[in-house]
């Protein structure tokens, strides 16, 4: 009897920790390139404009911040997304170079949307920076997780997993945990 019980909790525990993880894709495309490898950095033109594209298999939350080189922030998007829909946002580039901060996460950062709705009522730099010290902290909380799995999928569909696994033509999947940050640089 406590063989069975033991085996039939495990079963549970393992059911309750899988759920708790989730997969989503990252498209990053340009608009004379088409979709990029979302890779640390990326190289484009002085007047190409590009897109950031997430698609969750779950609903979550998401946000994108943009940091300019000279330390400018901007909130390219804060809120839940509904499992399967894609969130799009094209960011504009004032700098020569800017780096991106994709947090997708099982449940609502409320002490980043408290700093996020600050910032948008008073823009100033101290509480850009407020923001952008809470999207690192974030940030060091997940990789010291470690690094979640990623897969790319080339914009031809090529691929090693199965087609139900793997992420649309151009996109890169993240999967195999609860909370994620991926970070990328673009520069001009």
């Amino acid at each position: 009897m406590k063989k069975i019980l033991i085996v039939l909790l495990s079963f549970i525990c393992a059911g309750v920790l899988g759920a708790q993880t989730f997969s989503w894709d990252l498209g990053i495309e340009s608009s004379s390139k088409g979709f990029l490898n979302s890779t640390r950095a990326m190289r484009l033109s002085g007047s190409e404009k590009f897109f950031i594209k997430v698609k969750p298999e779950r609903n979550c939350y998401c946000y994108i911040v943009q940091r300019e080189e000279d330390g400018r922030i901007s909130i390219l998007y804060e809120g839940p997304l509904t499992a399967g829909a894609e969130r799009s946002v094209a960011p504009g580039l004032s700098s020569r170079s800017a780096t991106f901060y994709v947090i997708v996460d099982s449940v609502r950062q409320e002490n980043l949307d408290r700093l996020i709705a600050a910032f948008r009522q008073d823009p100033a730099a101290v509480k850009g920076n407020a923001v952008y010290s809470e999207v690192l902290k974030v940030q060091r909380e997940v990789h010291a997780l470690g690094e979640p799995a990623v897969q790319f999928t080339s914009v031809s569909g090529a691929t090693s997993r199965n087609a139900e696994d793997r992420a649309p033509a151009g996109y890169s999947r993240q999967s195999g945990k609860s909370r994620y940050v991926k970070t990328f640089i673009v520069r001009r």
